[in-house]
C-alpha cells in the first residue's frame, strides 16, 4: 500500500489540472491525456466532487467549445474530407466495433464488468477521444505534433512528482533498485504505474528528436529522459520497456539524418551513460529476471500465451460475432484504488488490443482490423520524408512506441493509444493534401 502517495494524490491532481489549462492555451491537443491521470487519483475530491468527475466535465466543456471553433471556419470541410479518405479507415473500424458493442449490450445487458468498461472508456477514451480530434482538425500539423510531445510529458510530471517523497520515504525505490519489488505508484498495478514513466521518457526523447530547442532545454529534456527511463526499468514493464527502445531507435535514426554526425555523437554519448546506469539496475533489479528466458518461456506457457490460445479459440469458434463485450477472461481479485485495503473483482481480457477484438467480436473483426491496422501504419510513415519533417517523425516514433504495449496488454474500452494512432492519421492526410497543393 502506497499510503504517502495517497497524502500527495490532491497535489497531484491540482498540478494535473494546471497543465490541462496551460495546455489548451498553448498547445490543445496536449490535453488528450489528462483522461489517463483518472486511473490512479479519480477519488480525489475538491468541493464534493471527485477528480474524475470534474475530468469529464472539463472535457465536455472543452469538446463544446472545439466544436465551435471547427464550425465557424473551414474546419468542418477539412473534417469531411478527412473521414471520406482511405486515411480514416482504422477509425473508422473502431468506431464500427462500437457500434457491435452496442448490439452486444442491447443482447446481453448490463452487468458490473460492462459498467465498470463503459466508464473507463468514458474518461479515457470517448471525451479524450472528441477533443483530442475536434482540436486536430483547427492545428496545423506541427503545432498537432509539438502538442502530444509536450503533453505527455508535462502530465508525466505532474502525475509522477507528488509520489517522489513516498517512493523515498517508504523505500520502495530502494526496494526495487535490490529487486525486492517492482516500483509503481498510487497503489496501481505496474503497468497502470509504469504507464507515466513510459510516457515522460518518449515524449522526453521525441521533442529531443524534434529539434529547435534553446540548450536549457536540451539538458533539462535528456535528464527527464533519463530518469523516466530508469524509473520505467525499476517498474519492470516489459512492453513499455520495448516500446521506449524502439522510439529510441526511430529517434536516432532521425538525429542521424537530420542533425549531422557530431549532435548524433553527443545524443549516443548521453545514451550511454544513461545506458550505463540501466545496465546496473537491470543487473539488480526486478526487470533483469523480466526479461530472462526461464521468466518468457513461463509467460508464453502459462500466462499470456495461455490467454491468447484461448482466445484465439475463442475469436475462430465465433467469427463473426466472438464471445461478446467483457465476457471473455477470468475473474481475477485487484487492489482497490481509492486507498482501502479491499480488492475489486475485474474481468482479465484477453490482453491485447487485437486479441480483446478477435476474442469478444470474433476472428472477422480481429483480422480485418489488423489488416488496416498495418494498413495506416504504411501510409503514416510513407508520407513523411525524415530530413524534412523531424517534428512530424518524432511524433511517429512516440505513436508506434504507444501502440507496441497494446499487442501484450489492451483492450477495446482502455486503450487509449490506440485511438490517438487513428486519430493521428490526420496528419499523414493532411500531409499529402500539402503535397498535392505544391
Amino acid at each position: 500500500m502506497n499510503t504517502l502517495d495517497f497524502s500527495f494524490a490532491p497535489i497531484a491532481a491540482i498540478l494535473c489540472f494546471a497543465v490541462y489549462f496551460w495546455l489548451l492555451w498553448k498547445f490543445p491537443t496536449g490535453i488528450v491525456f489528462i483522461g489517463f491521470t483518472t486511473y490512479g487519483i479519480a477519488w480525489t475530491t475538491f468541493g464534493g466532487f471527485n477528480y474524475a468527475r470534474i475530468v469529464f466535465f472539463l472535457q465536455l466543456a472543452s469538446a463544446a467549445y472545439f466544436t465551435f471553433q471547427v464550425l465557424k471556419t473551414k474546419g468542418t470541410e477539412r473534417l469531411f474530407q478527412f473521414l471520406t479518405s482511405k486515411y480514416s479507415f482504422f477509425l473508422w473500424f473502431i468506431v464500427l466495433v462500437w457500434i457491435k458493442v452496442a448490439f452486444d449490450l442491447l443482447y446481453f445487458g448490463l452487468d458490473d464488468f460492462r459498467v465498470s468498461a463503459l466508464k473507463i472508456a468514458a474518461q479515457t477514451i470517448f471525451l479524450p477521444w472528441i477533443v483530442f480530434f475536434i482540436a486536430a482538425v483547427g492545428t496545423d500539423p506541427w503545432r498537432f505534433a509539438s502538442g502530444i510531445m509536450i503533453g505527455m510529458v508535462a502530465f508525466a510530471l505532474a502525475f509522477v512528482l507528488p509520489t517522489v517523497p513516498g517512493m523515498i520515504m517508504e523505500g520502495r525505490l530502494l526496494s526495487a533498485v535490490f529487486g525486492i519489488d517492482r516500483l509503481t505508484i498510487y497503489n496501481m498495478d505496474t503497468i497502470g504505474g509504469g504507464r507515466f514513466f513510459f510516457m515522460g521518457a518518449v515524449g522526453s526523447l521525441a521533442l529531443l528528436t524534434g529539434g529547435g530547442l534553446r540548450r536549457v532545454w536540451v539538458v533539462s529534456l535528456t535528464v527527464l529522459c533519463g530518469t523516466f527511463f530508469l524509473l520505467l526499468l525499476l517498474n519492470g514493464t516489459r512492453q513499455f520497456i520495448i516500446g521506449t527502445i524502439i522510439a529510441t531507435l526511430m529517434c536516432s535514426y532521425s538525429l542521424f539524418r537530420t542533425r549531422g554526425l557530431l549532435r548524433f555523437a553527443v545524443f549516443a554519448v548521453a545514451a550511454s551513460v544513461i545506458g550505463y546506469f540501466a545496465y546496473g539496475i537491470f543487473q539488480s533489479a526486478e526487470v533483469g529476471e523480466r526479461f530472462s528466458g526461464e521468466d518468457l518461456s513461463r509467460e508464453l506457457a502459462v500466462s499470456r500465451g495461455a490467454i491468447w490460445s484461448r482466445a484465439l479459440d475463442a475469436g475462430l469458434a465465433k467469427p463473426f460475432v466472438g464471445e461478446g463485450f467483457r465476457r471473455f477472461g477470468d475473474v481475477v481479485m485487484t487492489p482497490s484504488q481509492t486507498g482501502e485495503e479491499d480488492l475489486v473483482a475485474d474481468l482479465s481480457g484477453a490482453h491485447g488490443f487485437f486479441q480483446d477484438i478477435w476474442a469478444e467480436h470474433g476472428a472477422v473483426w480481429g483480422g480485418v482490423g489488423f489488416v488496416i491496422f498495418l494498413f495506416s501504419i504504411r501510409h503514416m510513415l510513407k508520407r513523411v520524408r525524415v530530413e524534412e519533417h523531424s517534428v512530424i517523425w518524432a511524433l511517429y516514433a512516440v505513436l508506434i512506441a504507444m501502440v507496441v504495449p497494446l499487442f501484450m496488454s489492451g483492450s477495446i474500452y482502455s486503450s487509449g493509444a490506440m485511438y490517438l494512432f487513428a486519430s493521428s492519421m490526420y496528419i499523414a492526410f493532411a500531409k499529402h493534401k500539402m503535397d498535392l497543393a505544391q
